[in-house]
């Protein structure tokens, strides 16, 4: 999330309910080359397509944007919740290197554990030149 100085942000511990299952669209996955030596062709076009969704779905909106840019990348979301038995994504995070951030279509699969209010009592913002 994109917090500022003296927001309250809240965050949450959640589990998956008892006898339900959520299965995940990983857009991160990385699987061994050397598993799928047979197929590589499809490995490797499936490998950069997961990578380029990642990429995409992790940039951050900006005030300027136009919401027609986001068009893509919620048609793939809406086509993994309704076309498939998939029920969230994971993808990279745009905040934090290494970071996930994990999308739940129905949140009635999981339960709360706990939820912590925190304030933002520092910003740390870096620039460089543009182009």
């Amino acid at each position: 999330m994109r917090a500022t100085y003296l927001d309250e942000v809240s965050i949450g511990t959640f589990k998956v309910k008892e006898g339900k299952e959520i299965i995940l669209v990983d857009f991160n996955e990385d699987a061994s080359v050397f598993s799928k030596v047979d197929k590589i062709v499809e490995y490797t076009k499936s490998m950069l397509l997961k990578k380029s969704i990642s990429k995409d779905l992790s940039k951050p909106i900006r005030r300027y944007d136009s919401e027609l840019e986001y068009i893509p990348t919620q048609f793939i979301c809406e086509y993994i919740r309704y076309i498939t038995d998939k029920k969230g994504i994971i993808f990279n995070s745009s905040l934090h290197n290494g970071g996930k951030n994990i999308v739940l279509f129905e949140q009635d699969k999981v339960e709360r554990i706990n939820v912590d209010l925190h304030c933002i009592t520092n910003v740390d913002i870096s620039a460089i030149k543009c182009d």
